[in-house]
């Protein structure tokens, strides 16, 4: 089987609603390990983004296929811990939070890079 041109490749996913969540399936397509943060009890805002019915939001199902997803607390320490250990391990680190919130939950672009240098 040819291989893929991203595998191997890690991302960690913080996105949320339809940009940055798309380019992280279109690098899952191309064979990366896409893993999806999401908080709990909230998750991304485009799953429950519904045109009707039970059904799930067209564009949450585009925005997260080929994900693993988890949920971790961003608020709390032991929930930025994990993340940072994910950010250790990856290649790649999607997010598009507003400026100042991953600092608030000292996981700013200053941290994440003592986390990980590449």
């Amino acid at each position: 089987m040819t291989k893929l041109p991203l595998e191997g490749i890690i991302v960690i996913d913080f996105s949320t609603l339809i940009a940055a969540p798309l380019v992280g399936s279109l690098m899952a397509d191309f064979g990366a390990e896409v893993i999806k943060v999401e908080l709990p009890k909230v998750g991304d805002p485009q799953r429950g983004n519904q045109l009707g019915g039970n059904r799930r939001s067209p564009n949450w199902i585009v925005g997260s296929r080929n994900k693993k997803t988890i949920t971790l607390d961003l608020h709390k320490k032991e929930g930025q811990d994990i993340a940072k250990k994910l950010c250790a391990k990856a290649d790649v680190v999607l997010l598009n939070f507003r400026p100042g919130v991953l600092e608030k939950w000292n996981l700013g672009s200053e941290i994440l890079h003592q986390v990980n240098p590449e």
